[in-house]
């Protein structure tokens, strides 16, 4: 759960995208399977007016599908699926939107390397593909640093960096925040966040 400001340069009409809070509720189904739930509360505002309220819900059960070994990576699936006619009217969806990600990971030593690759079909047009790339290195024995590529797009795709810092405060609770923008002139944005992650259990 966490707080996400994304600011766009969009010329003579600039905009603000705030989530408070956005929320990812993951539960352990079993060994392979994990259920997730993921939503915010969204406010944007374009200098004219500003919008606020709840986003749509995703639902997006992961599928363990290989642990790894050697050059084969850690191998999961995840669906998504985001319902229509749910959420404040103004960022309602009018069809049943779905998409899926191969997430591969792999671990060199002490560094991280994990990608995602997929496509998404949203309010019934054509498939959106998106991409991400992430090395993520322990600085100390709580404390970690991450740095990300990611990509959406059809034929003209949005590239954009982050980075950002992990801290493990207790075994059940980590924080983190992380800064970012945009790597091409598609559109001009800056991002920041911040956040908590909680487990439950064991």
């Amino acid at each position: 759960m966490g707080y996400f400001s994304s600011k766009i340069d969009a010329g003579t009409n600039n905009l603000t995208s705030k989530t408070i809070p956005n929320y990812s509720i993951k539960y352990g189904l079993s060994d392979k399977v994990e259920l997730r739930i993921l939503g915010t509360y969204l406010s944007i505002d374009n200098d004219m007016e500003t919008i606020s309220g709840l986003s749509p819900i995703t639902l997006s059960p992961k599928f363990a599908l290989y642990e790894g070994l050697g050059a084969v990576p850690k191998t999961s699936l995840a669906v998504n699926m985001t319902f229509p006619d749910l959420g404040k009217r103004e960022f309602q969806l009018s069809e049943f939107s779905y998409g899926f990600r191969g997430l591969f990971g792999y671990v060199f030593g002490k560094i991280s390397w994990d990608s995602s690759f997929g496509f998404d079909w949203i309010d019934g047009n054509n498939a959106v593909n998106a991409y991400s790339s992430a090395l993520s290195y322990p600085l100390a024995n709580r404390l970690g640093v991450f740095v990300e590529i990611y990509g959406s797009g059809r034929s003209d795709y949005l590239h954009g960096i982050d980075a950002g810092m992990t801290y493990l405060v207790t075994n059940n609770l980590q924080i983190d925040f992380i800064i970012g923008k945009n790597l091409n002139s598609l559109v001009e944005y800056t991002d920041f966040g911040f956040g908590f992650a909680w487990k439950t259990g064991n």
